[in-house]
């Protein structure tokens, strides 16, 4: 297929008034190249780092169950989630790859090429998660044992982890539609996407996890088919959105055909930030291979550590996805000044937020390790 030109200086014609458009949803069409750069950045910002916090959630929810069902189940789900959470985060190097070439189309108003490569985003990471997802499954026990953990453990946790690999599927759906759409300048629907997601996920866990309202009990599966559950709901808010064109970029599949270019560009722009995030995580469980030989009780603890240390992070990350998407529309329409004044602000709000966050955690570990588990 002919790859559409990359976008240039050119003056290109205005946007078309999206479908039933209304004034109160301004953040469908907002112009990130103009205005207020502080301003800007907050509008975009406050939703992503609702949806960050609204992320945790689900982790957070699950080990106050699994905690409810003994220090080993604690454990055991603790260990599986940091492999979720590796095989996760190096797949999300594309959603910033994604982030920063729609973004850069749509800053040049070149909706045709942020239309295809929308587009040709979605089909890549469909792709890429089916086969993460059918690797995971097939390496589930071997990925429990290597980190040395007790046979109770990996019997706790092996069914657990095979079922949240079946969960990758639908996670990158999530965060790719999400990722189109806060590069087109919404990133109200995603975090409306994610309310969904977990008004489903989190009740949905005890009823699965222990037996309730007449169902048979499932133990820490339970847990992992609510979130295959709730994480479908989500994405097929966002989806819609999407094919409906009730935003600034839609994707249409009709004709498609694989850009395999575009892939590669994609991979060179994603692969960076796929090794950043994903060495961070392997390093974590490196760590739990070294706690592991010290006892279930002591994993249990060091699991609880690492999962706190997330809300360490807790809206850095939508300051800094908000930032990418506004420096890409800015260099897009060729405003270097007002990309460079945006990193700045970005970096002094993440400094911020990590101090009083950090600050709150450090000083009062105890209530928040409380909220998981009694026994000691």
């Amino acid at each position: 297929m002919t790859q559409p030109a990359e976008p240039d200086a050119q003056t290109h014609p205005p946007e078309a008034p999206l479908p039933g458009h209304r004034r109160g949803r301004v953040y469908t069409g907002r112009d990130f190249t103009e205005g207020s750069v502080p301003k800007n950045l907050w509008a975009l910002a406050w939703p992503l780092m609702v949806s960050g916090f609204i992320q945790t959630l689900d982790h957070v929810a699950e080990l106050v169950w699994a905690g409810l069902l003994g220090f080993r189940a604690l454990g055991s789900i603790g260990v599986a989630q940091g492999w979720i959470q590796f095989f996760n985060t190096g797949r999300q190097g594309f959603d910033t790859a994604t982030r920063a070439m729609v973004s850069r189309a749509v800053g040049a108003k070149d909706m045709e090429l942020a239309n295809h490569i929308a587009s040709q985003a979605l089909v890549f990471n469909v792709v890429l998660a089916w086969t993460v997802m059918l690797l995971g499954i097939n390496a589930s026990s071997f990925l429990l044992r290597i980190l040395g953990v007790s046979d109770a453990m990996v019997d706790a946790g092996l069914l657990y982890l095979q079922l949240r690999f079946v969960s990758t599927s639908t996670f990158a759906l999530m965060h790719v539609t999400g990722s189109i759409l806060e590069a087109s300048g919404d990133s109200m629907t995603p975090m409306k996407a994610q309310f969904l997601s977990r008004a489903v996920l989190i009740p949905l866990s005890p009823v699965l996890i222990f037996g309730l309202l007449g169902l048979p009990p499932l133990g820490l599966a339970g847990a992992a088919v609510a979130a295959s559950v709730g994480q479908l709901c989500g994405v097929t808010m966002t989806l819609r959105v999407l094919f409906s064109g009730r935003t600034r970029v839609r994707i249409k599949l009709a004709g498609f055909r694989p850009d395999f270019p575009l892939y590669w560009r994609m991979i060179k722009l994603g692969a960076p930030s796929s090794w950043n995030t994903g060495e961070r995580a392997l390093a974590q469980i490196l760590l739990t291979g070294v706690v592991a030989p010290f006892g279930d009780a002591m994993l249990a603890a060091f699991s609880l550590s690492q999962r706190l240390q997330q809300f360490v992070n807790l809206g850095q990350m939508g300051v800094g996805q908000a930032a990418g998407v506004i420096v890409g529309q800015n260099l897009g329409a060729k405003r270097v000044d007002r990309a460079r004044q945006t990193a700045l602000w970005a970096l002094g709000q993440c400094a911020l937020l990590s101090f009083l966050v950090g600050t709150v955690i450090f000083f009062f570990p105890e209530a928040f390790l409380s909220l998981f588990t009694r026994e000691h």
